[in-house]
C-alpha cells in the first residue's frame, strides 16, 4: 500500500473487517475453537436471542438457505448446536445452542469486547464514540 494515496472509506471498512475477522479468527483458535469462522460465530449469536429456523438465520445473516443450512450442519456435528423439526411447520427445522455452543458463545463474546477495548484504547474513547456515530449514520436502517 502505497504512503502517497489516501485510503477511500471503503477500503478503511474492507481492511478493518479483515483484522477484526483475524482477531476473532486467532482468538478463537487459541481458546480451543480451531476452525470457527467469523459467519459461524455470527450464526451462534444470531441463535442466542432464540432458537431460530435456516430461513430466519438466512434473513437475519443477509446469507442464503443453502449457507445457513451448511454451517448449521458444521456447528451441529461440533457439538454447539441441535437442530429439531419445528412442532408447527414440519418443513422448518429449529436450531438451538447446546450448552458447548453458549460457552463458545461467551467466550467469543468476550473476546470481542476486548478487541473493541484495543480499538477504543488506540484512538481514545471520544474519537471512538465518534466513528460509531459516523459509521451508524452511513448503515442502511432498512436491513435490521
Amino acid at each position: 500500500m502505497s504512503s502517497d494515496r489516501q485510503l477511500t472509506l471503503f477500503e478503511v471498512l474492507q481492511l478493518m473487517a479483515a483484522q477484526t475477522r483475524k482477531g476473532l479468527n486467532e482468538a478463537s483458535a487459541a481458546l480451543g475453537y480451531d476452525g470457527i469462522s467469523v459467519p459461524e460465530a455470527r450464526l451462534i449469536w444470531e441463535i442466542s436471542t432464540g432458537s431460530r429456523n435456516i430461513q430466519q438465520l438466512a434473513e437475519r445473516t443477509g446469507t442464503t438457505k443453502q449457507f445457513c443450512a451448511r454451517e448449521i450442519a458444521k456447528l451441529r456435528e461440533a457439538g454447539f448446536v441441535v437442530t429439531k423439526t419445528d412442532s408447527v411447520d414440519k418443513r422448518a427445522v429449529r436450531v438451538m445452542l447446546t450448552p458447548k455452543g453458549e460457552t463458545l458463545l461467551a467466550d467469543l463474546g468476550a473476546e470481542k469486547l476486548r478487541l473493541e477495548a484495543e480499538m477504543r484504547d488506540r484512538i481514545g474513547p471520544e474519537a471512538y464514540a465518534q466513528t460509531i456515530k459516523t459509521l451508524s449514520a452511513l448503515l442502511d436502517t432498512d436491513t435490521d
